[in-house]
């Protein structure tokens, strides 16, 4: 099943883009449309997972001793789901992906002290499946920033809640604290009502 975004939600999240403390009232405001609609399109926003938080963006350079690492890591192919569930509970680790090439993860590191750096190396070398890593310090940031992935016009594929398939047009709707979690059938429904304790 896709949800269809248009202007409206793609005015919505550069206004916020631009500033993430404005109100319902002042969005309304700048793009010229009614409030209770600015609150349900946001609503909507965050309950299909476009829109995760909204959160302050700092200038790490303005904290001494905070360095940044690019990690790039080779894995066993067999390893790599139990891999990556482990470099995310890193508290360092700040964004994780999967790439194509030798080295299929890379990973962003935030240290307090570039001392702390050989640390989390010999951490993530000790991990089952990881075959070789290196890394490389960032001296500076040149450019931060994020960029509205909603296009005027944008289809958006919502993913069941547990396994993270694609969810079709048979599908099942559970509302939790006010908002629609999609489930793409009736087992990750069951698991996702005993992991919330719903029953």
């Amino acid at each position: 099943m896709d949800a269809r975004l248009d202007k409206i939600d793609f005015d919505i999240v550069n206004s916020l883009m631009e500033d993430g403390r404005k109100s319902f009232r002042q969005i309304s405001r700048e793009i010229g449309i009614s409030t209770p609609t600015i609150e349900i399109r946001f609503t909507r926003l965050k309950e299909l997972g476009i829109i995760k938080n909204i959160q302050p963006v700092f200038d790490f350079e303005k904290f001494k001793g905070v360095t940044f690492s690019i990690m790039y890591i080779k894995t066993e192919p067999t390893e790599s789901d139990n891999i990556i569930k482990e470099l995310v509970s890193f508290a360092e680790v700040t964004n994780l992906y999967m790439a194509t090439g030798e080295h299929n993860l890379i990973a962003m590191v935030m240290l307090y002290d570039q001392s702390q750096l050989e640390d989390i190396r010999q951490k993530m070398s000790g991990i089952k499946g990881i075959k070789s890593l290196y890394y490389q310090i960032l001296n500076k940031i040149m450019k931060n920033e994020h960029i509205n992935p909603i296009q005027k016009e944008s289809v958006m594929r919502i993913l069941c809640e547990i396994c993270g398939e694609p969810i079709h047009s048979f599908s099942y709707k559970i509302n939790v604290d006010d908002f629609e979690k999609y489930l793409c059938c009736s087992s990750c429904l069951t698991l996702y009502k005993q992991k919330h304790s719903l029953e």
